[in-house]
């Protein structure tokens, strides 16, 4: 996973920045799930490339407020297939910071779902199209041992 910082209207301290490394690389454990299914025949990133890129901007959102939610921290990963953005405000860079990744878990958590979803679909499809006759039964093999079936 690659984590690119940009800078806008303001100069980051280096403590802001790992701060940021550390708090968006955190979502890295959902990149061990997208290799898994590069393994198993999805996609597979170009030669130099990574399969996960996350693009970071964090700065002022201008130079002319003073007051309010002045530090804008916006984001924008790259998944095979799909583009997660998030955006959040605050008057704190970290507490904007911490917001966005809050934000980007509940995205990437919905992501998940909807893709173990599509997958239960079709292995519900392919179940149904499985007739069996009506007095076909299926015993635990247990059961199976007791009764003498």
């Amino acid at each position: 996973m690659q984590i690119i910082i940009k800078k806008k209207n303001c100069r980051l301290t280096k403590e802001i920045e790992d701060y940021a490394v550390e708090k968006i690389g955190g979502i890295s454990r959902i990149g061990q799930i997208f290799k898994k299914d590069a393994k198993k025949g999805g996609r597979v990133p170009k030669k130099g490339k990574d399969l996960i890129e996350v693009f970071v901007e964090a700065g002022k959102e201008n130079l002319h407020h003073k007051k309010g939610p002045v530090f804008m921290v916006e984001a924008q990963i790259f998944l095979p297939g799909r583009k997660i953005m998030a955006r959040t405000k605050a008057e704190d860079i970290k507490v904007a910071i911490n917001e966005l990744k809050e934000e980007i878990e509940r995205e990437l958590k919905q992501y998940t779902k909807k893709k173990i979803a599509v997958s239960r679909r079709s292995q519900r499809e392919v179940k149904k199209e499985f007739h069996l006759a009506p007095g076909a039964r299926f015993y635990r093999k247990g059961r199976i041992r007791e009764e003498g079936l």
